[in-house]
């Protein structure tokens, strides 16, 4: 959890400022034994959709809150490949490719007059650019384009429902859900129901792998939101490409709220950092950006974007 920074006028001048602004602690140190991770500015991109969404939208304002310069992007941009040129991180809150979009396809109505709704719109911001916005992503490009970007080194961060998608893309040894036994079934178990467990919204208590680069600075406890639709992940099999960040207390992990089946969760992670190629996925499956409130949770999230590109 501690930074390095070189002792420099300009350093002195910004770490005074932050120490009296933020809170945080500068001390002065000489040489030392330790061994450092160079840092860089990442190229972060978090993705939105056409009207946007709304806890995307918690996610842009957290970030920029915290002096993250998160730029938008759009389906058109993902769709063209080659991500790696613009970006480290990529940030998935709504929009990737799912079992329904043949569906929603078939549904989708006419265009708008994007020229006439541009006009309509409030001038708060930039609204040329609607029928970018528009763009769906589809497997077919957007799943290559994807795995292209995380082999070459990229970052891709799946937040909430956005993590039963990448597991399915990429392939990953994840299984997601609580799942009961039922010696009926050929794979000997299956999904529990609502009336077997169910968080409708409550805080769950977390332990932490101290060690893992993601959860530096943390507390090796938190409290993490977890509602019905938060994805419940779970390794399979041994393998050494799929670390638990984070997992669900083994005993008693209801913090506040009410929980359904707890012993449903034994076992279970709450977020998962896999290796792919040269870069990494990043799963958050508890909310950890939750309408900008739970700061404890904020800090794997940010160590995934300041890590882009370390390995």
């Amino acid at each position: 959890g501690h930074y390095h920074v070189a002792a420099t006028p300009a350093a002195q001048s910004v770490l005074a400022g932050a120490a009296q602004e933020l809170g945080v602690q500068a001390t002065a140190g000489g040489r030392n034994r330790w061994q450092y991770e160079p840092l860089r500015q990442s190229r972060i991109g978090l993705f939105d959709t056409f009207g946007g969404h709304m806890p995307t939208g918690w996610d842009q304002w957290l970030l920029r809150e915290f002096e993250f310069p998160v730029q938008q992007v759009w389906g058109d941009r993902i769709e063209a490949g080659d991500l790696a040129r613009d970006f480290d991180v990529l940030l998935f809150h709504t929009g990737l490719p799912g079992a329904r979009d043949l569906e929603r396809a078939a549904q989708r109505r006419t265009p708008p007059d994007y020229a006439a709704l541009a006009r309509a719109l409030p001038p708060f911001e930039d609204w040329s650019n609607l029928a970018a916005r528009n763009t769906q992503l589809t497997a077919e490009r957007t799943v290559p384009a994807l795995r292209a970007f995380v082999e070459q080194g990229g970052t891709l961060v799946a937040l909430g429902s956005e993590c039963e998608k990448v597991i399915r893309h990429f392939g990953l040894p994840v299984q997601v859900g609580t799942h009961a036994v039922d010696a009926s079934r050929a794979e000997g178990e299956r999904r529990t129901t609502r009336d077997e467990f169910y968080v409708p919204g409550s805080l769950l208590a977390l332990e932490l792998d101290g060690w893992h680069p993601l959860s530096r600075g943390s507390s090796r406890a938190l409290a993490a939101m977890v509602n019905n639709s938060s994805p419940i992940l779970e390794v399979v099999g041994d393998t050494p490409k799929v670390d638990v960040v984070a997992r669900y207390r083994r005993q008693e992990p209801l913090l506040s709220g009410w929980l359904l089946g707890e012993e449903f969760l034994v076992g279970k992670a709450a977020v998962l950092c896999a290796t792919v190629g040269k870069g990494r996925i990043v799963l958050c499956g508890a909310d950890v950006t939750y309408r900008g409130q739970p700061l404890g949770t904020f800090k794997m999230l940010f160590q995934a974007l300041l890590r882009a590109g370390l390995g």
